[in-house]
């Protein structure tokens, strides 16, 4: 008798691991990027902006960046994603350049100012991780950073994220360019220069159903017997 039991437990253990693997393939709740600064959906997610503004270079088709408006005061950019249930896992791609033209212009380059800049990330809005610094190079004229990973254990577990740049310049000319600059890219660049994807914890109701998908195997496996 044991023997003929064990069929239905098989069969409602694999209903369970096919109701798994179907809500895996569906965990990836949220998705956003963007080529360029000005592209239609660049914004979207934008909350606030301090000191920011976007800048294009002479180059066809120009390229593209967020730097800050005005020397000697830090320029903030602020988004907000907002999941619709906990994150489990979160990627980010994002680019930086900051610039030194005191050095460059000593060692043969040419141009004004200097710049650094940096990407944290908040579950709160209030207290920010530093994701990745690019502070005025020392010892060259530029510094291209990228972030491309999965957050830390620390970010996990809201809903909502909120993803920070900050940037400052001093000397800047911040119209022609600046040197501080927040997703670089020509604005014909056909792949994302800043990604965000989220994974996100399966509600409770999915353990639940689990839960009753395993107790409904063993029922059944005693009235068998």
């Amino acid at each position: 008798m044991r023997t003929r039991t064990a069929f239905p437990v098989v069969a409602a253990l694999l209903a369970a691991f096919s109701l798994v693997s179907s809500l895996s393939a569906e965990a990836i709740a949220f998705s956003h990027g963007f080529s360029h600064v000005n592209a239609p959906q660049a914004d979207t997610f934008l909350q606030s902006s301090s000191n920011a503004r976007k800048d294009g270079e002479w180059q066809s088709p120009a390229v593209t960046y967020w730097g800050p408006a005005a020397n000697d005061v830090p320029a903030n950019l602020t988004y907000r994603f907002d999941f619709g249930a906990p994150s489990a896992e979160v990627e980010i791609f994002a680019s930086l350049a900051s610039f030194n033209f005191v050095w460059g212009n000593a060692n043969g380059w040419y141009g004004s100012g200097t710049g650094s800049s940096s990407l944290w990330a908040s579950k709160d809005g209030e207290d920010y991780t530093l994701l990745l610094n690019n502070p005025m190079p020392a010892s060259y004229v530029d510094s291209y950073l990228t972030y491309s990973n999965t957050l830390p254990l620390n970010l996990l577990g809201s809903s909502s994220l909120y993803v920070q740049v900050r940037m400052q310049v001093s000397g800047s000319p911040n119209g022609s360019y600046t040197t501080a600059q927040f997703s670089r890219s020509s604005s014909a660049n056909p792949s994302d220069v800043f990604r965000i994807s989220a994974t996100t914890v399966p509600e409770p109701s999915t353990y639940a159903l689990l839960l009753m998908t395993g107790a409904g195997a063993l029922w059944f496996a005693r009235r068998r017997r």
